[in-house]
């Protein structure tokens, strides 16, 4: 933040071209090849071909199907302070989680730090990260896939830090990503899985919307930024996650009945296609604000903030 199961006949398939992408919505098991990802989608492995089989029970001529739906939203009690947290972030391995938080003992706001012995098991009592703080308020954290790199927000800024091992909190002293950088408010920055796209939120244009660019290997420069095509509407779009620049989750306040934000979901066949129509992720949303939404590796488990009790907490959900 700035300063119910499904079958799998209830499929999602994109094909561009007989041989193109095709994707199936999923948990944990898929038809075939294909595995389950991060995005909650079946795909063949090299993310290029896909053949579903009529007998693993898929619909392939139903691209508008049914996505799967999360089930019962929890607050995670563990590191909530009762002032405000949110930006959650969770490693690969699903356990440390980053996020953002102004409790007691923060310098304005900073970023807290939290472990588990194993998913499903409670959180630790947060304890800051002394790397990544400073006087500024900090925000936004968001992993790499690898765990490795990390980016956050400060003084609406995107800055960047780097650790060795992801059982290390030695993160060094984090740095303007001056490639992104405009003369307003950037933030929210979270790459993709092969950390060859960069999506983040800025009001460059008036509002917040949310802007991409790429590179061609991982750790070279970035290419110039611009807005993801279909993805943007006329209010604040912001708080984008992806994996592999296909399906997005991110928050808006696109909706004019709404008073605040809430977490949509959009998808695309390749990246170099708009995305299409968003859809509003209903079983998360409330008539309070929901932001950051942050998925597990395999797609089945989401963390968000959200205000719905009183001030931002970060709350959980399963698929």
């Amino acid at each position: 933040m700035r300063p119910a199961l499904l079958l799998l006949a209830l499929a999602a398939c994109y094909s561009p071209t007989p041989e193109g992408v095709c994707t199936v919505a999923c948990t944990t098991a898929c038809p075939g090849e294909l595995v389950c990802g991060g995005d909650g989608l079946c795909r063949a492995t090299d993310d290029l071909d896909c053949v579903l089989r009529a007998e693993a029970g898929v619909d392939v001529g139903s691209p508008d199907a049914p996505r799967v739906q999360f089930g019962l939203v929890t607050r995670v009690d563990a590191i909530s302070s009762g002032d405000t947290d949110d930006d959650p972030t969770v490693s690969p391995n699903g356990l440390e989680m980053y996020f953002n938080s102004v409790r007691t003992g923060s310098a304005s706001g900073d970023i807290y730090r939290s472990t588990r012995p194993a998913p499903g098991q409670l959180w630790s009592t947060p304890l800051l990260v002394s790397a990544l703080n400073s006087a500024a308020y900090e925000n936004t954290p968001r992993l790499s896939f690898d765990g490795l790199v990390m980016h956050i927000g400060v003084a609406d800024e995107i800055l960047m830090s780097t650790r060795q091992l992801v059982s290390s909190t030695a993160w060094t002293t984090p740095m303007p990503v001056g490639a992104l950088s405009s003369m307003e408010p950037d933030a929210e920055a979270s790459m993709t899985r092969d950390q060859l796209s960069i999506y983040f939120a800025s009001n460059r244009s008036g509002n917040y919307d949310i802007y991409v660019a790429t590179r061609e290997s991982p750790g070279s420069d970035w290419g110039p930024v611009t807005a993801v095509p279909g993805l943007n509407s006329a209010f604040d779009d912001e708080s984008p996650f992806t994996t592999d620049g296909l399906t997005m989750y991110f928050s808006s306040r696109r909706t004019h009945t709404l008073a605040s934000s809430n977490l949509w979901m959009a998808t695309r066949p390749t990246v170099t296609d708009a995305f299409g129509p968003a859809v509003p992720l209903d079983e998360l949303n409330t008539d309070g604000a929901e932001e950051d939404p942050w998925l597990s590796e395999d797609g089945s488990t989401i963390w968000f903030a959200s205000s719905r009790l009183t001030s931002f907490d970060i709350f959980t959900a399963t698929r």
